[in-house]
This record gives C-alpha cells, sequence and structure tokens, in this order.
C-alpha cells in the first residue's frame, strides 16, 4: 500500500499472526428476541455482501475506492490486505470467535475467561444461511 510506494519494506502482515475476523455482527438478546426476523435479514444481506466480495473483486475494489476516498491502486492494495479475513458466508470458526473475544476484553482491561457459549449464538445465522441455500437442514 502507501509504505509499498514509498519504498518501505513490509516485515510482517496482521493476517499471518492473528486469526480476528474482519467482519462481525453483534446484537444484544434484547434485539434478537424482539427482532429476529429483522436481525436475520441483516444476516442475509451480510452474507450476500460477502458473497459479492468474493465473486466480484473489481467491482468491489471500485466500490471500496470510492467509499475510502482513494485510488483504485491503494484501493486494490487494501482490498487485498482485507480480503483472505473475509467470510464467504458469514461463518466464523470458534478459534477466531474466541481470539475476537479475548480481544475485546484485553482492549477492555478485563481479567477474565469468557466462553464462546456465553456470548454467542448463531442460530439465525444457520437459518439465513439455509434460507439462502447454503447449508443444509
Amino acid at each position: 500500500m502507501w509504505g509499498a510506494k514509498k519504498n518501505y519494506k513490509i516485515i510482517a502482515r496482521a493476517k499471518d499472526y492473528t486469526n480476528l475476523p474482519q467482519n462481525a455482527v453483534i446484537v444484544s438478546d434484547t434485539i434478537i428476541k424482539q427482532s429476529s426476523d429483522q436481525v436475520k435479514r441483516m444476516l442475509k444481506g451480510t452474507i450476500e455482501a460477502l458473497q459479492f466480495i468474493q465473486t466480484n473483486k473489481k467491482e468491489s475494489i471500485e466500490i471500496l475506492a470510492s467509499y475510502a476516498k482513494t485510488n483504485r491502486d491503494m484501493a486494490t492494495s487494501m482490498f487485498e490486505s482485507y480480503f483472505p479475513a473475509y467470510s464467504r458466508d458469514g461463518t466464523m470458526t470458534d478459534e477466531a470467535l474466541q481470539a475476537a473475544i479475548d480481544e475485546a476484553l484485553t482492549r477492555a482491561k478485563v481479567d477474565k475467561k469468557v466462553p464462546i457459549s456465553q456470548v454467542a449464538n448463531r442460530t439465525l445465522l444457520l437459518e439465513a444461511q439455509r434460507e439462502l441455500g447454503l447449508k443444509q437442514n
């Protein structure tokens, strides 16, 4: 990206050292109970956007360039940097989810272990994936 144009040497890439996701959807239990259909529609839209990114690289880069108010070369570099971290279908591995939880706890200076089961519910994600034909019943 910018550093490469200035002849800086890349010594590390975040994707090689961390398993944190580039995207996530977070909602409260109250919202899930009160508006589960809305949450599922939003999940389906997110999954469709992720699939668009996977299959329409050139168009995705153009959208990124416009959104980030940058040129195509910079947007291409940004895209190639982010792309490996994007899920194809909204799924996040347990390892990546636990890493995200641990990172949030570290940033909040909370010194305790929080299990995935305490903060994650993939029921609506699985329903959205099934409705989009990505998962079998």
